[in-house]
C-alpha cells in the first residue's frame, strides 16, 4: 500500500502547472467521477493563493538554510576589458549586472539552472502585503461575502447537550477538514509578498524596476483563458461563478502566478514565456518557499500550533478567520455540515471524558502522533503525505488519537485476545486483495452543489438506471451502455486501459484495495466490486450521489498474510528486518551487487583506465565496473536482504501486521463510542 502511496506523492510534488490553482478548481468545479475519494473531495477548496500549484507538496527540503549566494553576489559589476568584436553593448556607466548560478550543460534552458535563487532570503513579516492595493482589494472583496466579526463568531451554530458550537468552532472545523490547500496558498502568497518587496528594493539600488504591471496582469488573465479548456469560451461572470470567486479576488490570483512566473524567468534569465519548464518552475518555487521557516497545522509539528493558528511563516501568523472566506465560499453545505458534524463529534467527547474523569492533555496527543510519524521514518516523504491519500488531515488525525487515548484510559488496552480476533475477522482486509471496476451511473445531486437537483431526483435517478440495468440482462455491451447512458463526466466515460489485463473498457474508476474504514472509494462500491467475479456486473447500488451499475474488471484474492512478523536472521542488530539495498546501477542487470570485473591497476589510481587488462568474465568484449547502490544502513558496503523465515509461506518477507490491527480496533471502537454518545445526546442544529 505504501509503494503506491509513494508513487501517488511523487506525482504530486513533481507535476507543477502554471496557473494550476485554477486549473484545479475549475475541473473540480463539476466533479466527473461519482467514486472519487475523499482526498479528491478535499481539493475543491480554492487554493488561496496560486503558487500552491506551483509549490510542490508534501516536499520539504532538507533543511531551512538558504541556498548560496553566487560567488559574485547578485548586483556585481560587470567586468571591464577591452571589448571583443562579437560583445554586446555594454551597460550604461553605473549600471549594475546581475550574475547567475548557471549550472553547465543543462539541455532544458542552456539560460538557466532552476535550483538556486541568486540571493538570500528576506525578512517576512507580519504585515507583508498589507500596502499591496491589488491584494488588500482582492481581501476586502472576498471578506465583504463571509461575516468574521466577532459576534459573527460568538454566534450559535448548534447545541450539543445544551453546549453551545459557535460559528467560530465550525470555522476551525472546515479549516480542520478542507483548508490544507488554502492553508498552504496562503504560505507561500506570503512568501511571494515578501520577495515582492525584497526583489524591488534591490532593483531600486540598480537603478531598475521589478514589478508586476495592470498590463501584464491583463495579458496573464487573457493567457490563463485562452490556454485552459475549462475557461476558454466562458463569460468572466460565468468564469467566477464555477470558481466561487469575486474578480477582485480573480484578478489577484492572476497576478499572483504573473509574480511567480516574473521571479521565475528572472532568477534564470529567461526572456521568452516558450521556454518556461513547469516542472523546474516547480522546483524552484520548492526552493524558494524553502528558504523562509514555516510551520503548517497540516506538517510537521504543527499539532504544536495553537488553537486558532493554522500556519506561521516568518514573523506572519496565518488564522482561522483569515482563512474563512476561501473556505466558507469553496464549500457546498454537505461539506460543511460534514465540518459542523465534526465540530458535534469532538464536543461530545469531550464532554463524556469530563464526566468519566478521563484527561488527554495536548502533550499526549503530540506524543502519539510523533510514533505514528517514526513509523515513516526513512521513507521517500514522511508520515503528512500519505494522510491525504487516506481521507484525513493532521488536525483530524490529532482528535482521533485524543479518543483513542482517552478510550484506552476508560477501556484499557486491546488485550491479545481482542487483537487475534479482530485479525482472524477481517483477514481479507489486511491481505490486500485489490480489483478494479467500471460502472454506470445516473446522479441524483448536482456535482456543484452536491444538493439533490429536484425533490424527487432520487426518484428519477433510480428509474433512469432502470434502462441500462433491462438491455445488460438481455446481453448489452457494457462499454456501449456507458457511453449512452452513464452520467459521468466525459474523463470517466471515455475508454481506458485496466491495470494487470490491459483491457479497453468505458466507465472506469480505476484499481482500489479491499481496505476497511478507509476505503479508498465510495464504500458501498468497494463492498459490491469485492463480492463480484470477474466480468460480472451488479447494482443498482446507491451512494451519496446517485445510483450505479458495477462490473468487476479483475480482482486478486487476498494474500497470504500474518499477524506476527517472520523470523529473520539481524546481522546489523537493529531490530527490524532489512530488505536488499537497491541498486541504482545494476551493469549485468542480475538483481545483485557485483564488484566489478578484475583488473590490472597500472597507475595505481584506484580505478580502472581504458587501456589496462581485465578479466572479460561475461565475455562482452569491455570492461564492467562496480555497481552502484543506495548504501541505507551506512556500513560502506552493499548488503543482501537479511535471511528469514517463510512460515506463511508467500515467498516473501512478511513483517506482520499486528500495529496495523490494533489500528484497525482503535477505529472501530472509537466509531461505536461516538455512535453511542450520539444516539443519547440531544444534538440541536440551528
Amino acid at each position: 500500500m505504501k509503494a503506491g502511496l509513494i508513487l501517488a506523492a511523487i506525482i504530486v510534488a513533481v507535476v507543477a502547472l502554471q496557473f494550476g490553482f485554477i486549473r484545479e478548481a475549475a475541473k473540480n468545479a463539476k466533479p466527473n467521477a461519482d467514486t472519487k475519494t475523499a482526498a479528491t473531495e478535499n481539493a475543491t477548496v480554492p487554493a488561496t493563493p496560486a503558487v500552491q500549484s506551483v509549490t510542490p507538496t508534501p516536499a520539504k527540503p532538507a533543511d531551512g538554510t538558504p541556498p548560496p549566494a553566487s560567488a559574485s553576489g547578485a548586483n556585481a559589476k560587470p567586468e571591464t576589458g577591452a571589448a571583443k568584436p562579437d560583445d554586446k553593448p555594454a551597460d550604461p556607466p553605473g549600471k549594475k549586472k546581475k550574475k547567475r548560478n548557471k549550472p553547465a550543460n543543462n539541455p532544458n534552458n542552456p539560460n538557466g539552472g532552476f535550483f538556486e535563487i541568486p540571493h538570500e532570503a528576506f525578512p517576512l513579516t507580519a504585515d507583508v502585503g498589507k500596502d499591496n492595493p491589488i491584494r488588500q482589494a482582492a481581501i476586502q472583496s472576498m471578506a465583504a461575502k463571509v461575516d468574521t466579526g466577532e459576534s459573527k463568531l460568538k454566534s450559535v451554530v448548534a447545541e450539543v447537550n445544551g453546549e453551545p458550537i459557535t460559528y467560530r468552532d465550525l470555522l476551525r472545523a472546515c479549516v480542520s477538514r478542507h483548508g490544507e490547500q488554502a492553508v498552504g496558498g496562503q504560505v507561500n502568497e506570503r512568501v511571494l509578498l515578501a520577495e515582492l518587496k525584497g526583489r524591488a528594493e534591490m532593483a531600486k539600488k540598480d537603478d531598475d524596476k521589478f514589478e508586476v504591471t495592470d498590463k501584464d496582469i491583463d495579458e496573464g488573465e487573457k493567457r490563463l483563458i485562452e490556454e485552459n479548456p475549462q475557461l476558454k469560451g466562458k463569460t468572466k461572470d460565468e468564469i467566477l461563478k464555477m470558481l466561487k470567486m469575486t474578480p477582485e479576488y480573480f484578478r489577484y490570483q492572476v497576478y499572483i502566478n504573473v509574480l511567480s512566473e516574473k521571479m521565475f524567468m528572472d532568477d534564470n534569465d529567461i526572456t521568452d514565456r516558450k521556454d518556461l519548464n513547469p516542472m523546474f518552475m516547480g522546483i524552484w518555487a520548492q526552493n524558494l518557499t524553502g528558504r523562509y521557516k514555516s510551520i503548517s497545522r497540516f506538517g510537521e509539528e504543527g499539532e504544536k500550533l495553537a488553537n486558532d493558528d493554522y500556519a506561521t511563516i516568518g514573523d506572519a501568523t496565518i488564522t482561522t478567520t483569515d482563512l474563512a472566506p476561501f473556505i466558507i465560499l469553496g464549500l457546498t453545505k454537505p461539506r460543511q455540515d460534514k465540518a459542523l458534524d465534526d465540530a458535534i463529534d469532538q464536543a461530545l467527547v469531550r464532554q463524556e471524558f469530563k464526566a468519566k474523569g478521563i484527561q488527554v492533555s495536548d502533550g499526549d496527543v503530540i506524543a502519539r502522533v510523533e510514533e505514528e510519524r517514526a513509523k515513516y521514518r526513512g521513507d521517500l516523504f514522511g508520515y503528512e503525505a500519505f494522510l491525504p491519500f487516506l481521507d484525513t488531515t493532521l488536525p483530524l488525525e490529532c482528535e482521533k488519537y485524543r479518543v483513542w487515548l482517552g478510550l484506552d484510559k476508560m477501556m484499557g488496552k486491546p488485550t491479545d485476545e481482542q487483537i487475534k480476533a479482530q485479525f482472524e475477522k477481517y483477514l481479507p482486509f489486511f491481505g490486500s486483495a485489490t480489483a478494479s471496476a467500471c460502472e454506470i451511473t445516473t446522479l441524483a445531486v448536482d456535482p456543484e452543489t452536491e444538493l439533490p437537483k429536484t425533490p424527487d431526483a432520487w426518484e428519477k435517478a433510480l428509474d433512469r438506471i432502470e434502462k441500462p440495468i433491462a438491455e445488460l440482462s438481455s446481453g448489452g455491451d457494457f462499454n456501449q451502455l456507458v457511453m449512452r447512458y452513464s452520467e459521468d463526466g466525459p474523463d470517466v466515460k471515455k475508454m481506458a486501459q485496466t491495470e494487470r489485463t490491459k483491457e479497453n473498457v468505458a466507465g472506469y474508476i480505476g484499481s482500489f484495495a479491499c481496505r476497511k474504514g478507509r476505503p479508498e472509494i465510495d464504500p458501498a462500491i468497494a463492498a459490491l466490486t469485492f463480492a463480484l467475479r470477474d466480468d460480472d456486473w451488479a447494482g443498482p447500488v446507491k451512494t451519496s450521489r446517485g445510483y450505479h451499475l458495477i462490473r468487476c474488471c479483475e480482482s486478486s484474492p487476498p494474500r497470504a498474510a500474518g499477524l506476527e512478523p517472520e523470523k529473520f536472521t539481524d546481522r546489523n542488530g537493529n531490530g527490524k528486518y532489512d530488505w536488499q539495498e537497491p541498486l541504482s546501477v545494476d551493469n549485468n542487470r542480475n538483481g545483485k551487487f557485483d564488484d566489478g570485473e578484475p583488473y590490472t591497476d597500472t597507475n595505481q589510481n584506484g580505478k580502472w583506465d581504458a587501456g589496462e587488462p581485465f578479466t572479460d568474465q561475461n565475455g562482452n568484449g569491455k570492461y564492467d565496473p562496480p555497481d552502484q547502490y543506495q548504501d541505507l544502513d551506512g556500513n560502506g558496503k552493499w548488503d543482501d536482504a537479511e535471511e528469514y523465515v517463510d512460515s506463511i509461506p508467500n515467498g516473501h518477507y512478511d513483517a506482520g501486521c499486528r500495529d496495523q490491527v490494533i489500528d484497525d480496533l482503535l477505529e472501530d471502537r472509537a466509531r461505536e463510542f461516538v455512535a453511542s454518545l450520539r444516539a443519547k445526546a440531544k444534538i440541536v442544529k440551528k
